[in-house]
């Protein structure tokens, strides 16, 4: 990867910032492309030979490269660095003397069994803002546990409050708890960071996917009380009535005349009234049109709703529709009406 900045594009808020990334995936990669999106430099650490697993993971632009791989770190550079050898190790902590932060998604644990861990940078770099991304956070019980979005999302309760009210818990179409987490990291990042530049002493940055899960609703914050109802979605379902037939047309069961009008009085109706549905002169009752469905004004555009599995051509037309229908529509090309078949 190149340079993460046009020439010709003015620096970000963030140039001068020195980034080294070492995470992978979704979550990690998430909150340093937000920090290269406003200027930082960010040094993306890959393993040799295979790299970050997202190179291959969905559609592939090139042999390398997906497309997932492109849209979550661009503006990065990158290099490849075994730090499980000892020159690898020697090369990242000569990285880190003159970085500003570091950032990393292993499972807690991993980067102090390299030497590699917060204790040990901040000897070397005492500014240095070290930022952590994991399943189940740095303490508590998990903290050994691998952590995925679709883990998060079950474990802190949105998936309780996702789907309609008559169905199962459903994941959110994105995977929320990842970006959450990104987010939320590259905001404490950006703290510690203002209070190394004030203090001059860096901290650690300690995110995880079950937190951002559990923060995401803040707006409807889960109910943690033992005692308490399990949260409900709240999804409504949009009712569709599949199109009918038309009924039969309905008759006028009076067959009286109507009463004479009253002497002096006008024997015309009111413009604004509607006439009745016998006729005056002979009291046989008048046939009414009936109400035609809402139908598509062309099927080979759009299918009526609840037609067959096997389409709208295998579909009978109602007996009040002529067949084949015609309509009138105007040419794309010259804006003039023409006539034209529908079916």
């Amino acid at each position: 990867m190149t340079a993460n900045h046009h020439p010709d594009h003015p620096p970000g808020p963030l140039a001068g910032i020195k980034v080294l990334d070492l995470t992978q995936i979704m979550a990690g990669p998430m909150c340093t492309l937000l920090l290269a999106d406003l200027g930082a430099d960010v040094i993306k650490i890959e393993r040799p030979g295979s790299g970050d697993d997202t190179r291959r993971m969905g559609s592939r632009i090139a042999a390398d490269f997906a497309a997932g791989f492109l849209a979550l770190n661009r503006n990065k550079r990158s290099i490849a660095l075994d730090l499980r050898a000892a020159d690898g190790k020697a090369v990242f902590r000569r990285l880190a003397q003159t970085a500003d932060i570091v950032a990393e998604n292993f499972r807690p644990g991993v980067m102090e069994r390299l030497g590699l861990g917060y204790e040990t940078l901040s000897q070397i770099n005492p500014r240095l803002v070290y930022a952590s991304i994991s399943g189940f956070g740095g303490s508590g019980p998990y903290r050994h546990r691998g952590g995925f979005d679709l883990v998060a999302q079950g474990m802190s309760g949105l998936m309780s409050v996702t789907g309609f009210p008559d169905g199962p818990p459903a994941k959110v179409g994105v995977p929320i708890t990842d970006i959450g987490a990104g987010a939320f990291t590259a905001f404490g990042i950006l703290a510690a960071y203002i209070h190394a530049r004030r203090t001059g002493q860096g901290q650690q940055v300690d995110a995880s996917l079950l937190e951002a899960g559990i923060a995401t609703p803040s707006g409807n914050p889960p109910n943690t009380s033992p005692a308490a109802p399990s949260p409900a979605p709240s999804a409504r379902r949009t009712a569709s009535t599949p199109p009918t037939r038309p009924s039969a047309p309905p008759t006028a069961t009076s067959t009286s005349a109507p009463p004479p009008s009253p002497p002096g009085s006008s024997s015309a109706a009111p413009s604004d009234r509607k006439p009745s549905s016998t006729t005056p002169a002979t009291g046989n009752p008048t046939t009414a049109k009936p109400a035609k469905p809402s139908w598509p004004r062309c099927w080979r555009t759009s299918s009526p709703a609840g037609l067959p599995p096997t389409g709208w051509n295998a579909w009978t037309p109602p007996a009040w529709l002529p067949a084949p229908s015609t309509i009138w529509r105007r040419s794309m090309r010259t804006n003039r009406p023409r006539r034209g078949k529908c079916w």
